[in-house]
């Protein structure tokens, strides 16, 4: 019999991709969200869900039948949509009938939809699966996807709100998170029936909230006293300056824990329509807690950061992937914070196991899995303890009725210890580096998994453990960095054949002056996959300072490095994906890299993080001719002929000050003044401050640079990635946050164009792919980067006479912007900047290619690096791409292809034509079909949604497209694939796949592909 759900999920084209339609008994026992998709389907559970869709395996759209029974139907959905917002994955629901579907928002504020009639819906209209991959769905409702309003940030805002009126009540810090987290663990085992209506009959207890609300001391103490005897278990024990039955509570106390589990606002005082529901709060989130524990200046200094749920569930999904048996796996995490990670890989093999015995496994079989497969360990005793609880509550989760029997009555049948057994915290036992450490000392793992702190020790601090170690160990130190260390141990723990997933801080792969730790980590371990999260930073840690990278792999086992080594490198960007929650990765953002040359330079890491082999080709070129510092390097014995060097610095502990002298007699540059023009701005200079009665130096080369011809430029650059340039030859100092390049009184004109060429889309372009900071962590540009910049000197450029007229009509420019008035240089400069990019592509030799190369990663990649927010995702890159885009692809492509296939000694002419959807459509797509002609002809574009279809539908009869097909196909990625003697490219029409410098890469991929020798199956399903 046909139902509701089956009509809607083949109307909306959800069964296009059956893989992705989860109905009762059909889940994988390995899904990473296996139980809070049952949770979803199960009926008796107060849901109900008919079908669940996943986008990357994440649960994205709930399908609800309407009921037909209740009197009051709409009171039922809202029930139902209070339970999935508390499970905290759920985008979208659809409650549907025979003929109308109703979509509605998970969030409770969300603007309510416009009801869908069976006979007006379509595959590629509102609420399709179309519509939800493209994330279409979000540009029309962005209120449905607001952080603001999910349950993970209205937990642990409302607890860490709990924690500071607890302290204004005379509670400690540590016993007010104390008692917080034994009101959750309680909650939670009332809320999933462990400690239910029989228990509490059986037992003469009341509910803790009732109880709390009741301010009833003396049956909180009876609950809590029975609990602690008939579960035992770490988080139920007694606590240092916390009574284990909270007699000595004020009504204050009790009244704020009451304000709490009542989900009252503790800010605003107003009371939610939703309560908290621990039978749907995911474990993970949980985990959450240690973060909220945590004030800022903890944080800071312990480098230690809440590991977002989607992320875990990724590094689980990693690390696990290439495992015989999850269940017989011993996984560590020497530094395991709030246990999330653990939490995560222990509910997997719970999952495993159970499915394997045909149901839930007994409460015997979830202890030995826990006690012998999950260990770690923690300098931090509050986070250890979050840990162990978080695994209770792992190991409590789907209990059956027998085992909680046994819990409660069999004296014999308790929550296992774990802190001191296989979770350890404290300066000897947790230290991932002591000795001490029972688990960190031996190869004691087949899988090390862990996202180590990422401090920085502030001062000429004792030697720490971390820092002994390495120094005994001869280990690389690029930074005095805890997670370096981390890296270097780590693998030592694991077992031969067993392997490592590390969340990192990237700085120590992407840096170039961490170089030498990644040619040494890189010969003792062997990386397989490289995954650098940099550009969705702020969407993953948004309090970090630092973006992560996530390094899987495994001990060498005797095996050296070769030089055919590679591992894959992943640079994923931000993506509509993350509103919904998850982590999507396109085959456009997948590359394999040679380990040796990476251990040599990583520059390529760089290079290929926005950009490929062809950027990188272009900068080594332009690098030929000669760079910055060449005129930094002293030249045959002589002088070098500029110099460059710091300003002045004010405060130095090792040094005697002096009075500023010959300092104050000039103006003085303030670095927080940001200068906008090639020249100085005159405006920005004032009288030398008062307050530098004293400095430590007088800067580089003793003053030199405060006068005389120079560019000067602080570290900072703007959103655009324009170094702060400016020209000037009047005196004036500066500290030493700002630097200079000076020169000769006859290369003034050639400081002028240098000006011109630092501000210039070249130089950021350059910049883009070669500087960390700037397209990682912040705009930042240090003058070692700026001494990497291809530069030239006309007398040795190849066209002298040419170079020099460039450098002329550059500082004739400049000139006339420096004799403007102040009201009209700015608006001037504007209007020259073409111009003098013109000029500087002049001189580098830029031929029009290269030209659009640069242009194009000016206009739309850098101003898409790094959104801030969820609110923030729309960059340019991932805007509809436009007719104009497709022709441009197309060309570029098809030159490409023609260039590549002459070097090679190809035969044939190379047609391309390009299929399209409507560019307004909803999660339109595009088809490239590259094949031999007999005659040149342009690339051909066809719009139309009726051909684009009738291809999809072709090549799915001919069985050669890489994964079911609908619709909505493309929408995860892009997919190149060979059929007869056509070579397709399939792809959403998204700016950033459209591309010229994606041309110029998937070029590369064709030929790649060919010279493989793949044929007539699926060459890259990415």
């Amino acid at each position: 019999m046909t139902t509701p759900t089956d009509k809607w999920l083949r109307t909306l084209g959800y069964t296009n991709s059956p893989a992705d339609v989860y109905t009762r008994g059909q889940l994988p026992a390995e899904h990473a969200y296996g139980s809070e998709i049952e949770a979803l389907l199960e009926d008796c559970a107060g849901i109900g869900a008919t079908a669940v869709y996943t986008v990357d395996g994440l649960p994205t759209v709930c399908f609800v039948e309407a009921p037909t029974v209740t009197e009051q139907p709409g009171d039922l959905i809202d029930l139902i949509r209070q339970k999935i917002w508390n499970q905290s994955l759920i985008s979208l629901i659809i409650v549907v009938d025979d003929q109308t579907a109703q979509p509605l928002s998970v969030a409770k504020k969300g603007k309510s939809a416009t009801c869908l009639n069976l006979a007006e819906a379509s595959q590629t209209g509102p609420y399709s699966a179309i519509d939800v991959m493209s994330g279409a769905i979000e540009e029309r409702h962005p209120d449905w996807f607001s952080e603001e309003g999910r349950v993970d940030r209205d937990l642990l805002r409302n607890l860490s709100l709990a924690v500071e009126q607890l302290q204004k009540f005379g509670m400690g810090r540590q016993p007010a998170q104390y008692v917080l987290g034994r009101c959750l663990f309680v909650s939670f085992l009332e809320h999933r029936g462990i400690v239910g209506p029989d228990y509490r009959e059986r037992r003469s207890v009341g509910q803790l909230h009732e109880l709390i609300a009741q301010r009833d001391r003396t049956g909180l103490a009876k609950l809590l006293n029975s609990l602690k005897d008939d579960f035992n278990g770490d988080f139920l024990q007694p606590e240092k300056d916390v009574p284990l039955d909270w007699k000595p509570f004020s009504d204050d106390v009790l009244g704020s824990l009451d304000n709490f589990l009542s989900r009252v606002d503790l800010e605003t005082g107003q009371r939610s329509f939703w309560a908290y529901d621990f039978r749907y709060i995911p474990v993970e989130l949980i985990s959450g807690i240690y973060e909220t524990f945590l004030d800022h200046e903890s944080k800071k200094l312990s480098g230690a950061y809440y590991t977002p749920r989607h992320l875990a569930n990724f590094a689980v999904d990693q690390v696990f992937a290439d495992s015989k048996d999850v269940c017989e796996e011993v996984v560590y995490d020497g530094s395991c914070g709030s246990g999330i990670l653990l939490a995560t890989a222990y509910r997997r093999m719970l999952r495993v196991a159970s499915r394997r015995s045909g149901g839930n496994i007994n409460f015997q079989r979830r202890c030995e899995l826990l006690l012998t497969h999950i260990h770690g360990s923690d300098i931090d005793e509050t986070a250890c303890r979050v840990t162990a609880f978080s695994l209770y509550l792992c190991l409590l989760e789907n209990l059956q009725p027998v085992d909680i029997a046994l819990l409660q009555e069999d004296e014999k049948v308790k929550l296992p210890p774990l802190l001191g057994r296989t979770i350890f915290f404290g300066n000897e036992q947790g230290d991932f580096f002591s000795e001490k450490n029972p688990f960190a000392s031996k190869k004691s793992c087949t899988i090390y998994l862990s996202n180590p702190p990422w401090s920085e020790p502030q001062g000429a601090s004792a030697k720490l453990s971390f820092e002994t170690w390495s120094k005994s160990h001869g280990k690389a130190m690029s930074y005095r960095q805890i997670a370096i260390a981390f890296a270097h141990k780590a693998p030592l723990t694991v077992v031969d054949g067993g392997r490592f997933c590390l969340i990192l801080n990237a700085k120590p792969f992407l840096s170039r002056s961490s170089q030498p730790f990644l040619t040494q980590w890189l010969r003792d371990w062997k990386l397989s996959r490289l995954i650098n999260f940099s550009d969705i930073r702020k969407l993953l840690f948004p309090a970090a300072s630092h973006p992560c990278v996530v390094a899987v792999g495994s001990p060498r086992a005797n095996e050296p490095m070769s030089g055919a080594e590679e591992f894959e490198y992943w640079v994923p960007k931000s993506d509509v994906s993350l509103a919904f929650g998850r982590l999507t990765i396109h085959g456009i953002d997948r590359q394999r890299v040679q380990t040796s040359a990476i251990a040599r330079d990583n520059q390529r890491l760089r290079s290929f993080f926005w950009g490929g082999p062809h950027d990188q080709a272009l900068i080594a070129r332009l690098r030929l001719s000669g760079t910055v510092q060449d005129l930094l390097d002293r030249q045959n014995k002589s002088a070098p002929r500029w110099i460059s060097g710091k300003g002045f610095h004010h405060i130095d502990k090792t040094v005697t000050p002096s009075p500023p002298g010959k300092l104050a007699a000039i103006p003085f540059y303030d670095a927080n003044r940001k200068p906008s023009l090639p020249v100085l701005d005159t405006q920005i200079l004032q009288p030398f401050p008062a307050k530098f009665f004293e400095v430590a130096s007088f800067g580089a080369h003793d003053g030199q640079l405060f006068h005389g011809p120079r560019v000067i430029f602080n570290d900072g650059a703007s959103d655009e990635f324009e170094p702060q340039a400016f020209f000037s030859d009047q005196a004036f100092s500066f500290q030493s946050s700002v630097g200079a390049f000076a020169g000769p009184e006859h290369d003034r004109g050639l400081l002028k164009f240098f000006a011109v060429y630092l501000r210039s889309s070249l130089a950021k372009y350059v910049l883009l792919h070669t500087s960390y900071a700037l397209a990682t962590e912040r705009t930042r540009v240090s003058m070692t980067e700026v001494a990497t910049l291809p530069f030239v000197v006309p007398e040795k450029h190849r066209n002298p006479d040419a170079a020099a007229k460039a450098v002329n009509r550059a500082a004739v420019q400049v000139d006339m912007l420096a004799k403007m008035t102040a009201f009209g240089q700015q608006q001037t400069y504007e209007e020259l900047r073409r111009t003098l990019d013109e000029i500087v592509f002049d001189y580098f030799g830029l031929n029009s290619a290269e030209r659009l190369l640069v242009i194009e990663a000016v206009n739309t990649l850098i101003p898409s690096v790094q959104p801030s927010s969820l609110a923030t995702l729309r960059k340019p890159t991932l805007k509809r791409a436009t007719e104009a885009d497709i022709q441009q692809y197309a060309m570029t492509l098809q030159v490409e292809l023609r260039r590549i296939q002459g070097q090679i000694g190809g035969e044939g002419e190379i047609a391309l034509d390009t299929l399209v959807q409507p560019y307004d459509g909803i999660g339109s797509i595009g088809i490239c079909r590259i094949s031999l002609a007999k005659q040149a002809s342009k690339p051909t574009v066809k719009i139309g949604n009726k051909v684009v279809l009738e291809t999809l539908d072709w090549l799915r009869e001919q069985e050669v497209l890489p994964m079911p097909v609908g619709e909505s196909f493309s929408l995860v990625s892009d997919f190149l694939f060979f059929f007869g003697d056509s070579i397709y490219l399939a792809k959403p029409l998204i700016s950033r796949f459209w591309l010229s410098g994606q041309a110029l890469r998937d070029a590369t991929r064709i030929i790649d592909a060919i010279q493989a020798g793949e044929d007539n199956r699926e060459l890259s399903a990415q």
